[in-house]
């Protein structure tokens, strides 16, 4: 058996601090943060036999990414997953039943709770017995688990587990159920009645999948189809709230034992000592004393040699130095402290340290740390330690190619190799710190378990260092690059020379920041929804925000402000931000909204500029429900309390809402301050061709330019009527014009269509973006002469004035060969769509 653990990140802006153990048949991560699903592709660590989630804590930069992961698994055909962390993680997992549910896979979740919880067994979904975990305990084929709880020093006082409490767990329990209903086809005879209920997959741990040779795979197919849009109709109706959770302090640290190495049978000992072969044999293999010929006892440890204990790796979650005092007490470590036991056989291979320079430099932690003795591996993942590195490097290259069309455009991403802090030498530590194998975790790292112990590097992802600027990248490209080179050349001619290229026009000056473009799950070169449209004088507002979309604005705006001579930053971005509109509730359209209001919180209410402000936030009456739940399990509520809700039905071109219902009155009046605070004339909403509870928005400003924005949907001529005349339409591109079937089915559009709405609307411009992340980088289409509108084309990190997409347009010729069919571009997208299949 070869067992691993791999640190997968480090912790960046991009994606919180990550770790995977590999065994031959089965994957366990620890912590899943925006990105992580999105950094596994870039780095092709295959998440196939991923079954296993385990949380330090339930706060979002712990769990941000679980809801993409879980999908992914589910595509994955993944039967069974297993989710374990502390109190609140099921809540936060359920408050995403409106967008997150799957008939295909068993979901269990398991909280441990230990001294601050119920004493007794944890139970499993069914709630019918008691569960592999019981209070912090969980053991499985592979791998033995000790939760050890862990709160700050700061929590008040938490009351213990009532039956009201029980009673919401199960109520939470119940929902999940819901949310993941495992089933199989049903008999044959079903399958022609569509009225039949499907019938339910009670059996979770069988593996017998048969399926009758009666049903035709079409059948199959859409009496799967027939139970999905039923849970999905189910979800979206009128089921309850959850009971309301209580946010906890708590940080958990784990402890885990591979199997014991049962060693190698001596056969002929044991024959030499009297013992019959046969089941004799088995017994002594199994750890049990049989007799011999002569009747005297025959112990194991006779005939086996080198058997021992499973290896043991620790993974701590410090968030701050208020947990330290109660880390360091805890009596689970106890019997691996080398310094008051040094006979003891219990050793720690290895430790992954999630804490930054408050902790690490904490004489009360360093000796913690000193106890385990000299031979354990410490590994420290922490953005304080390992830096702002490139982990897309995949994207920041294509932002550098792209950069020889206009590098104000598609500026290179911000990346910065050198660690804010160094780790103290044992030297500088003196007596007080004993390890010596102390050291910052890197990408890629691994630390073997079996059959031997040890770092390994040979997976690590070195630092990305990129060329100063293209003239440099093309030195060591110029075979896949020297065509591009040459149209880029010819098209900035012609720009030069086109004396229409300056118009002026209002809103000509608006910038649109495309800082995610693909459709889905996140790639390389794309990332899952979100745009910034940034208003001169007046703010911003984010359209759509997927999973790791801070991450995307960290890149594009220079990181955090280091410096008061710094020129542009991600914290002055955020300080601008007025608004979000989240066009429908399927994850790639949301999942960073958290994040976002997370660090906005920061900047704007716990820090210097509080002045009474909040976010506006535009979206669906659903998606309000799901970020309610959501705060109520992170401390502080990650800000959403200075959110102002707006509900999209409310604002609906054409339709004039209820004045009776109170939410609605809200609604228009959060409406009126927000539209006078960005200076919008107007704000109406679309019902859109995608899925329950769609939506596309216009919003039409006061100097006279108007931005209309599809979301995902079919072709709509309600879009259309409602946004005649806009300056720029954004709409979505997710299939090429040879996929309209497709398109069709799964309520997308494709290019063709996309410029047709933007035709029909009398659009000054269209920008396309959500492209399918199965299909090149650039959409293919017809280009003709005597079409009057704009077209661009919207890439990751990309930022165009209004005025500037007469360039975008432009360009086509030279990113036609840039990404031409067998360019090193392309050739690389569709290999990793191959790897992600």
């Amino acid at each position: 058996m070869r067992a691993y653990l791999q640190v997968v990140s480090t912790g960046t802006a991009d994606c919180p601090p990550s770790v995977i153990l590999h065994f031959d048949q089965k994957r366990y991560m620890i912590n899943c943060g925006e990105g992580i699903q999105r950094l596994c592709t870039e780095n092709k660590v295959r998440l196939a036999k991923l079954q296993t989630l385990m949380f330090t804590r339930t706060h979002w930069d712990c769990t941000g990414g679980l809801p993409g992961m879980v999908l992914l698994m589910c595509d994955l055909r993944v039967r069974h997953i297993t989710l374990l962390g502390p109190q609140n993680l099921t809540h936060t997992l359920v408050a995403s039943r409106h967008f997150l549910y799957r008939n295909t896979t068993h979901l269990e979740t398991i909280e441990f709770g230990g001294d601050i919880a119920d004493e007794g067994p944890m139970y499993d979904v069914d709630g019918d017995h008691p569960s592999k975990g019981t209070r912090n305990h969980f053991q499985d084929e592979h791998l033995r688990i000790t939760a050890v709880i862990v709160q700050s020093v700061a929590t008040a006082y938490i009351p213990p587990v009532t039956s009201e409490d029980r009673r919401n767990s199960r109520i939470r329990q119940q929902q999940l159920g819901a949310m993941f209903t495992l089933r199989t086809l049903p008999p044959a005879s079903w399958a022609s009645n569509p009225e039949r209920p499907e019938h339910p997959y009670k059996h979770k741990h069988s593996h017998n999948h048969h399926q009758s040779p009666c049903v035709s795979p079409e059948q199959q197919a859409q009496a799967s189809q027939r139970a999905l849009e039923g849970l999905e109709n189910m979800l979206q109706g009128g089921h309850p709230d959850l009971p309301p959770a209580q946010p906890n302090n708590v940080a958990i640290s784990y402890i885990c034992q591979t199997p014991d190495y049962q060693g190698k049978f001596d056969r002929a000992t044991a024959l030499a000592l009297g013992v019959t072969p046969g089941p004799l044999f088995r017994e002594l293999l199994s750890g049990n004393p049989v007799a011999s010929k002569t009747g005297e006892l025959v112990y194991p440890e006779q005939v086996i040699t080198g058997a021992r204990p499973g290896r043991v790796f620790i993974v701590v979650d410090c968030p701050s130095v208020l947990y330290i005092a109660h880390l360091v007490n805890k009596p689970e470590f106890e019997k691996y402290d080398r310094r008051s036991h040094p006979q003891t056989l219990d050793k720690v291979d290895c430790i992954v340290h999630m804490a930054g320079r408050e902790v690490m430099t904490n004489e009360q932690y360093r000796a913690w740390m000193s106890r385990f003795g000299e031979e354990t591996q410490h590994l420290v993942a922490h953005s304080d330690y390992c830096g702002q590195g490139l982990v897309f490097p995949s994207q920041a290259l294509c932002s550098l190619k792209l950069s020889k069309l206009s590098n104000k455009i598609f500026p290179v991403p911000y990346y910065d190799n050198t660690p804010a802090h160094v780790l103290p030498t044992p030297k500088a530590w003196e007596a007080q710190w004993e390890p010596k194998r102390v050291q910052p975790a890197e990408n890629g790292i691994m630390f073997i378990l079996e059959p031997t112990v040890g770092l390994d590097r040979c997976e690590v992802v070195e630092p990305t260092e990129l060329p100063k600027d293209f003239a440099e990248l093309q030195k060591y490209n110029s075979v896949f690059l020297q065509d591009y080179s040459e149209r880029a050349d010819k098209v900035l001619r012609d720009i030069a020379q086109d004396p229409e290229m300056e118009q002026a026009f209002p809103g000509k000056d608006v910038i649109l920041t495309a800082l995610g473009t693909g459709s889905s799950k996140p790639s390389k070169y794309r990332n899952v929804s979100a745009t910034l449209l940034d208003i001169p004088g007046r703010g911003s507002i984010l359209l759509d925000v997927g999973e790791g979309n801070y991450g995307q604005m960290f890149r594009h705006f220079g990181g955090t402000r280091r410096s008061p001579e710094q020129k542009d930053s991600v914290d002055d971005r955020l300080r601008q931000l007025r608004g979000i509109f989240i066009s429908h509730l399927h994850a790639d359209h949301h999942l960073g909204i958290v994040t976002i209001i997370d660090r906005w919180t920061q900047l704007c209410i716990q820090g210097e500029i509080h002045g009474g402000k909040c976010l506006y936030l535009i979206a669906p009456a659903k998606f309000h429900v799901f970020l309610t739940e959501v705060a109520q399990t992170n401390p502080g509520h990650y800000g959403y309390q200075y959110v102002r809700f707006i509900d999209s039905s409310d604002l609906i071109h054409g339709l004039t809402p209820s004045p009776s219902s109170p939410s609605s009155s809200q609604s228009q009046a959060n409406l009126a301050t927000f539209q006078q605070l960005m200076g919008f004339s107007a704000i109406s909403t679309v019902v859109m061709v995608h899925c329950y509870n769609a939506f596309g928005i216009c919003l039409t400003h006061v100097d006279g330019w108007k931005l209309v924005y599809s979301g995902d949907s079919r072709p709509s001529q309600d879009l259309v009527r409602a946004g005649q005349g806009a300056t720029v339409l954004l709409h979505e591109a997710t299939f090429e014009d040879d996929m309209v079937d497709e398109a069709i089915k799964k309520r997308h559009s494709t290019t063709r269509e996309a410029i047709e709405v933007g035709e029909e609307m009398h659009a000054r411009a269209v920008l396309l973006t959500h492209f399918s992340q199965r299909y090149p980088n650039i959409p293919r289409f017809e280009q003709k002469e005597d079409r009057k509108i704009e077209i661009g084309i919207c890439f990751d990190l990309m930022s165009v004035r209004f005025g500037e997409i007469r360039r975008l347009q432009k360009f086509l010729p030279a990113l036609e060969a840039l990404y031409t069919p067998g360019s090193e571009e392309e050739s690389e997208e569709d290999a990793e769509v191959e790897d992600m299949e």
